[in-house]
Order: structure tokens, then C-alpha cells, then sequence
């Protein structure tokens, strides 16, 4: 990550420029040798039809002194990105649309519920997939929707979580991760059904009529604890885990929903995020958006959030505690059901093979059994230990 800092430093005035429509900082001479990694952390960040869109691209960045490489590399992405959006929206469209007629109701989350909320053009908001949230009860009526849509369960299984795909004639796969609660620990789930976002959920018409996502102050609050998600256990991309939670792209989300934002929607960000136990963790994610883009929210709010103790908390405790055996215990007492403990410990003791390869990365050439032998081993040693796993 400190490999990086100038190169985000400088993305990150890029945003900001894009955000106020002004020009683009200035090409670095520092970056000049830096070409290969500066396109990588565009593309991590999620930013190139940002830049395009703003214009920051096409009127800054020439005059700033921007290699050609890095011009020809963000309009190829942008351009990818915004064919694919229009065929992901598509796809997305007619799950939500076949899931209402079966009279199961889903809600849109995170990157497709901004997209089509905040942005002013849904494909700048760069993802890989659609979230859709479904209750538990509706199960078997959802994957027999998903299946007749042309989808295919894919990837590991998991306690409250599933992803299905749909490949889109030769050129995209479209993945939809359906979640079965508000998060994929029964910890962090059962704090947020204290104050279930369903209560203020908004209508996307511009993804599908039937489509449905939670409010600007439950989006802020879920991108903060998914920011500190990623940051805590990483995420894989491209066969690698990466553990970063400062993406510029979740900066610019919070940027944009809390542009409107009144003195009253601070108060309630302020009460949602102490009920549900997540303060401090909306207080980090929130200085992260004013340091890197700008968002700059009123000092009295900051102060409010960071009042509260961590130990209180339970969504910031179970993110900031170091103790993956701490966890499990958490999300084990917390499970809604015999069924979601089953889960737990079959995930625990017997993941799956994505999880198995991204933490031995090194040992991917190895069969199945031996990566599960190891994981059960090493577990067990920790635990006897008393060792964090």
C-alpha cells in the first residue's frame, strides 16, 4: 500500500477536480516510470469513466501532461465499462422483474443501488456484480427464479450468501450475489436488523419498476461497514486477496449521498449509526472521503460519531477485534437458525475452494483435499493454541 501512496494522492486530486469540474492537477514527474502501476490502481480504485464522464480525462488531463499509455488505458476501460453496464443492467432488470411476478421481494445493494441512485450516468459506478438482498423464508422460490433467468449457482457456499452467474453471449458474465441477510455475519446482521434500512427504502425506476434499494443514510452506513469488510478480511480479485478498504470509487459514493444532506439527516445518520453500533466505523470512513475527495461533513457530526466506546459497539468490535475465533463465536451465538450454525461450522472447518486458494496462494497448484487438510489442521493448532486463526 505505501508503494502506492503518491500514485493515490494524485488520483485522489483527479477526483477531486472531477467532483468540482475543475482542471486536473498536473502530471507528476515523480510518476513518470510509474505508468503500469498507476493503471492498476485507476482500475482498483474504479475510476476510469469517472475521469471520462467528468471530463477531467478529456479536457485535464492532455494539457497536464499525462502519458498517452494512460489516455489509451482509461478509454478502453471506460468504454468497457459502460458496454457492460448496459448489458448488466439488462440482465439485472429481468431477475428484479422475474423475482416480483413470483411476489419475492428483493432490495438492491451497494455498488447497482448507487449506480442508479447517485450517479447521473449508473455506469460510472464501476462493479463487478449485482447484491440483491432476499428474506430467508423465500429460499427456494428465488434459486427456482434465478435458474429459469438462465442463472448458475457459482463459486463457494456460504452461511447467508450465494452467487449466481448468467453468461451474456461471448462477451460478459454477469454475477449476482444473493445475500439471505443484511450481511454475511450473523454478528453484524443481527445489530443492523435492529434497524432494518427496509423501513426507508427508495424505488430505482431508472434500473426497473419493481426495483427497490435502501436510503441515502442506510447506503452510508452499509459502504462503511463494507469499507471496513474489505480492509479487515480482504477480497478476492483476480485469483488475489487484496486487503484495502481505502477504494477512492466508495469515497466518491459518500461524497454524493451526503451532497444533499440536511441538518436532520445528519441527526440520523448520527442515531441509526449509535443504534446499530457502527459510530466509529462511519466516522473513519466518513474522514476517508473528506481527506481523499473532500466530502467535508460538519465537525459537530464527527464529534458526535466518535464519542462512542468500541467496546460498545458491536459492528465496530467485531471488525476491529483481532481474534478470528472471537468472530465465529459472535456470528455462532447470533445465527437466526440451526441451519445458519450448520453453515457457520461448514464454512469454518470446511471451506470452499476460492477461499482455500486465496489463502494459500502459493499452494493453488495443490489438490482440493490437501488445501482442506491444511486449513483443518491449521485451525485446529490455533485453537488448542489459542492463537487468532
Amino acid at each position: 500500500m505505501n508503494d502506492n501512496r503518491s500514485i493515490d494522492q494524485y488520483l485522489a486530486a483527479c477526483v477531486r477536480a472531477a467532483l468540482c469540474h475543475t482542471r486536473a492537477p498536473e502530471w507528476p514527474a515523480l510518476l513518470a516510470e510509474r505508468q503500469q502501476a498507476i493503471a492498476r490502481r485507476i482500475d482498483f480504485h474504479g475510476l476510469p469513466l469517472l475521469f471520462v464522464d467528468c471530463e477531467v480525462f478529456e479536457g485535464g488531463w492532455p494539457d497536464a501532461g499525462a502519458p498517452e499509455s494512460i489516455h489509451r488505458h482509461i478509454q478502453s476501460e471506460a468504454r468497457q465499462q459502460a458496454v457492460w453496464e448496459a448489458s448488466h443492467a439488462q440482465t439485472s432488470a429481468t431477475l428484479i422483474e422475474a423475482l416480483h411476478a413470483r411476489s419475492v421481494a428483493s432490495f438492491v445493494m451497494k455498488g447497482t443501488a448507487l449506480a442508479y441512485s447517485v450517479y447521473g450516468n449508473p455506469a460510472v459506478r464501476r462493479r463487478g456484480d449485482t447484491d440483491l438482498l432476499i428474506a430467508a423464508e423465500n429460499k427456494g422460490r428465488a434459486r427456482n427464479v434465478l435458474r429459469e433467468c438462465g442463472f448458475e449457482p457459482v463459486g463457494d457456499k456460504r452461511a447467508l450468501q450465494e452467487s449466481w452467474a448468467l453468461r451474456a453471449g461471448k462477451s460478459f458474465l454477469h454475477e449476482v450475489d444473493v445475500h439471505w441477510d443484511l450481511s454475511a455475519s450473523p454478528a453484524v446482521s443481527a445489530a443492523l436488523n435492529l434497524d432494518h434500512p427496509s423501513f426507508r427504502s427508495v424505488s430505482l425506476p431508472r434500473l426497473s419498476p419493481s426495483a427497490r434499494a435502501f436510503g441515502p443514510i442506510d447506503n452510508v452506513i452499509h459502504i462503511c461497514i463494507n469499507r471496513a469488510a474489505h480492509a479487515r478480511f480482504g477480497y478476492l480479485s483476480a485469483g488475489e486477496t487484496i486487503c484495502d478498504g481505502d477504494r477512492l470509487i466508495w469515497a466518491v459514493d459518500l461524497y454524493l449521498l451526503t451532497q444533499s444532506f440536511s441538518g436532520g439527516d445528519w441527526d440520523d445518520l448520527i442515531s441509526i449509526a449509535r443504534s446499530v453500533g457502527a459510530s466509529l466505523l462511519v466516522a473513519d470512513a466518513l474522514d476517508f472521503a473528506d481527506q481523499s475527495v473532500g466530502l467535508d461533513y460538519p465537525a459537530e457530526v464527527r464529534s458526535a460519531l466518535v464519542k462512542s466506546n468500541p467496546d460498545s459497539e458491536p459492528i465496530t468490535s467485531y471488525f476491529t477485534t483481532r481474534s478470528a475465533r472471537t468472530r465465529f463465536w459472535q456470528d455462532y451465538a447470533e445465527a437466526s437458525s440451526s441451519s445458519v450454525r450448520l453453515g457457520l461450522l461448514r464454512q469454518h472447518l470446511w471451506p470452499g475452494p476460492d477461499f482455500l486458494r486465496a489463502k494459500y496462494p502459493a499452494l493453488r497448484s495443490r489438490s482440493l483435499g490437501y488445501l482442506r487438510g491444511k486449513r483443518l489442521l491449521d485451525t485446529v493448532r490455533k485453537m488448542v493454541s489459542g492463537r487468532n486463526a
